[in-house]
């Protein structure tokens, strides 16, 4: 009895986490000491406690992947080399707003060490449920979020009433500040903002809904159907970057798609994209001018909208710190201080950059994933980003040509989608969906694990790939 009540228990964890992987609310944003608004309190203490239940339960064993045990490495890496820049700029920079270079650098040391117990977690539940009871989870969490955006855009429409109100039991629910809508006019789904929701459609959903129909591993006319519904999630989440985001999503999968017929389709593809070039070119002086262009575009580089503005300052002072310490970066979190120092004249027109330079809005925050990396580690973080780009990538290779192959096409169109996500919109820091991704592009292909699990299943079976596969654990049904 004992064992059934643990199992259902730690099933019910696993399900529950999956579902609420796109819900990046208040709840998964809670911020250790309150130094920051982009990261979780509550998942990394319970990621603490489930990581010591693996560790030391006496039912079980558990082995992280040989990737999944690299990236270890690799983070605690990171972290070593924060707290050495922390150490070094300790007497340098003194104390701004009450804070020194430890004090700022170890929550984001913490945040590191929260992603790879996020890591090792969807490894362990990756190598204990079947990938498509995963994905089959997940899926339902798409039409769940599909769901809160019509609700969304129910209340934009109407001006409130029932919508708001369940927008709000919604936010009790998950701990978000306010109904974003109700403020805002556009749709942030179960995300801090538009732009994040934008990049999570663009990063998450829409390359696994497209991967999943391109091989025929969910009902095609299920899949075709979410799509379409989230059209006008899309016209209404009004995110430049969100929009981008698909066009980039959908212009990869143009190129994944296989054709019957011997033709040279990369020729076609690309007379395609000349084609569209071509026409674009032509018609300069009249799409310039039209609003779609003012909202993707022209918006995403355009120093006069706030918000870019806004972004802009912290990738300007993060570049302006690593001259600082081009080798080893300024450490994680501590870029703060180089913020007040290389504030340009220009970003004192956004009133959000305002209040960060003055101390009225907290301390600092380092922006998008890409920026924040490259001035937080500097070259030696790229090395090493590399060398674990390279791990995940040589493990995809392998899912090429099997019927796995829609984990590698799903990873492909994703990590494109990241790489113009992270330069503007993203941080891996409390985005537990993007951490997730790494970790199906991380999926172990063959067991060696020699550890005996259940006694009413065979110790080898044959998967359809063609590899034997041997569990590490008892699976979970």
């Amino acid at each position: 009895m004992g064992t059934n009540k643990s199992g259902f228990v730690e099933k019910a964890i696993i399900y529950t986490y999956l579902l609420l992987l796109p819900f990046n609310s208040g709840l998964l944003r809670e911020s250790l000491h309150s130094l920051s608004s982009s990261v979780s309190f509550i998942p990394h203490l319970l990621g603490i406690g489930l990581m010591a239940i693996l560790i030391y339960s006496k039912k079980r064993e558990y082995r992280p992947s040989d990737i999944v045990k690299k990236m270890i490495i690799i983070i605690l890496l990171l972290n070593l080399s924060s707290l050495i820049m922390a150490i070094i700029q300790f007497k340098d920079l003194g104390t701004v707003f009450g804070r020194n270079t430890i004090v700022a650098a170890t929550p984001h040391i913490m945040y590191y060490l929260q992603i790879m117990l996020a890591i090792v977690y969807n490894d362990y539940i990756l190598n204990q449920i079947e990938i498509k009871k995963v994905l089959r989870v997940i899926l339902t969490s798409f039409s769940v979020v599909l769901a809160i955006g019509y609700v969304q855009i129910l209340s934009i429409l109407s001006g409130g009433g029932i919508a708001n109100s369940i927008l709000e039991l919604l936010g009790r629910l998950f701990f978000t500040d306010e109904v974003y809508v109700a403020r805002a006019a556009k749709l942030n789904l179960m995300t801090p903002e538009a732009s994040t929701a934008g990049a999570q459609m663009a990063v998450f959903i829409f390359p696994l809904l497209l991967a999943l129909i391109k091989h025929k591993k969910m009902n095609r006319v299920y899949g075709i159907g979410l799509l379409l519904a989230y059209i006008p999630i899309i016209i209404f989440n009004n995110s430049s970057s969100g929009l981008l985001g698909i066009m980039i999503c959908l212009f990869c999968f143009l190129f994944l798609i296989s054709y019957r017929k011997k033709i040279n389709i990369w020729n076609v593809r690309i007379m395609l994209l000349l084609t569209v070039l071509l026409v674009f070119l032509i018609n300069f002086d009249t799409i310039k001018h039209s609003d779609f262009m003012e909202r993707t575009f022209l918006k995403a580089v355009d120093t006069e909208n706030l918000s870019t503005l806004h972004r802009t300052t912290s990738i300007y002072t993060n570049m302006q710190s690593l001259k600082e310490y081009p080798i080893m970066g300024v450490g994680n979190g501590i870029q703060g201080f180089y913020y007040m120092k290389y504030f340009p004249n220009w970003g004192f027109q956004s009133q959000e950059s305002t209040e960060l330079y003055y101390g009225e809005a907290g301390w600092p925050g380092s922006g998008a994933f890409v920026f924040t990396y490259l001035s937080a580690y500097g070259a030696v973080g790229l090395l090493l980003l590399c060398y674990a780009i390279y791990l995940i990538n040589r493990n995809l290779r392998k899912f090429k040509n099997t019927s796995y192959h829609y984990i590698y096409d799903f990873a492909f169109i994703a990590s494109i989608g990241l790489l113009f996500q992270a330069y503007s919109t993203l941080d891996i820091i409390g985005n537990f969906y993007v951490i997730f991704i790494i970790s199906i592009a991380a999926l172990r292909r063959i067991e060696r694990n020699p550890v005996a699990i259940n006694v009413d299943e065979p110790r080898h079976r044959i998967l359809d790939t063609g590899f034997t596969f041997q569990p590490a654990v008892r699976s979970i049904p």
